[in-house]
């Protein structure tokens, strides 16, 4: 077996938490880090994350921290400046203003990862086997083009989403926030939806559906409970979205898929053990109303770059590192208070009919099929 020689820090996971860690890391000269991914990010890549790529005002104004300006080529139309509600059971609809950036997620992705600075080590198409704690060092067992390696690190970040090697490997003491899997489904799209469509129904999920508009590709797609009923639930969305849309879904293009996190309580959230740290989606760090992560993902990396550049690859910078994330618990904890009025059906249905913080408050709460153009 292959050995590389030691890191002072490993990041497992290249998505939107793993590689501004990495970029933020790399602009410390003195370290070596090493990035590690499974995925190619290559324009051909296969795998799809069920992701509706939506950033919200919160992300935004994480990357305008870095001053990072989301370049034109990775924006998708249309850009959204609303949310189109439908509960569906109820036969309710308003609209909210949200200010959100259309992008294109791989595209978005491939962007982050270039800006990682090339004293960075990537080592994409490369899957972590298994990580164990020898001594003070972390020994990560990978394999590349059927080639297996070990690397040492210092210190140990998971950046690896929802479904984390890492956190499986350290944190089993702790509780996992819920899980859900995601499916996403692409249909050809020309007329234009310059909303975003956020759909309830306690029949389908007790978390949340979707649909939005990206060029000529319409997206629709659902949280669901991990039972034998997942795809089941998901037709049933589609036939209720159908009865109240205009949306043709007849023409299938691609369908998408991912396992994602709901922390329902604070002691679901996880940042470090040890010289172990977690960021991300991986820590729980993903909003339990909207599951919108990618602010969480900027906040996280940010906050443990900012450690591990002032205090090294130890112990101590990740003890900072927790303590610093007490700002991603209360938002959080806000964001569980908001959840009763999103998800408990007679108390959604009292903001609704109260028009609450809605816009366009003429129009009729009563679902219509809309007309097609």
């Amino acid at each position: 077996m292959r050995i590389l020689p030691t890191y002072d820090v490993i990041i497992i996971g290249a998505g939107p938490s793993g590689a501004h860690c990495a970029k933020l890391l790399g602009q410390n000269k003195d370290l070596k880090v090493l990035l590690v991914d499974a995925r190619s990010f290559s324009e051909n890549e296969k795998h799809h994350k069920a992701c509706g790529g939506l950033l919200s005002s919160h992300a935004q104004e994480e990357l305008h921290k870095e001053n990072m300006s989301i370049p034109d080529s990775i924006k998708r139309d249309p850009q959204l400046s609303s949310v189109s509600t439908f509960d569906l059971s109820a036969r309710l609809h308003r609209f909210y203003p949200r200010s959100y950036v259309n992008i294109d997620r791989q595209a978005f992705e491939r962007w982050l990862i270039s800006l990682i600075p090339p004293n960075v080590r990537c080592e994409f198409e490369t899957r972590v086997l298994k990580i164990t704690k020898e001594g003070s060092l972390y020994e990560i067992n990978l394999t590349q083009a059927h080639e297996e390696f070990c690397v040492s690190a210092k210190l140990c970040i998971g950046a690896d989403g929802a479904d984390s090697i890492v956190r499986r490997t350290f944190f089993n003491d702790r509780p996992f926030p819920k899980r859900y899997v995601s499916i996403q489904e692409r249909y050809p799209c020309l007329n234009k939806h310059s909303a975003f469509f956020g759909f309830f129904d306690e029949s389908i999920t007790d978390y949340y559906s979707w649909a939005l508009q990206k060029e000529n590709e319409l997206l629709i797609g659902s949280a669901l409970e991990i039972d034998g009923q997942v795809h089941q639930k998901f037709d049933r969305l589609k036939s209720k979205v159908k009865e109240v849309t205009d949306f043709d879904l007849d023409k299938l293009i691609l369908t998408e898929g991912a396992i994602i996190n709901r922390p329902v309580s604070l002691n679901q959230l996880s940042f470090h053990k040890g010289c172990v740290a977690l960021i991300g989606e991986a820590s729980g760090s993903i909003s339990p109303t909207s599951a919108e992560g990618f602010s969480f993902a900027f906040r996280s990396a940010r906050y443990l770059s900012t450690r591990i550049n002032q205090d090294g690859p130890t112990y101590k910078a990740c003890e900072h590192y927790d303590k610093d994330c007490n700002n991603i618990r209360l938002t959080i904890l806000l964001k569980l208070l908001k959840a009763p009025g999103m998800y408990w059906p007679w108390l959604r249905r009292i903001v609704m009919i109260s028009k609450i913080s809605s816009i366009n408050p003429n129009k009729s709460g009563l679902i219509k099929k809309r007309r097609a153009h």
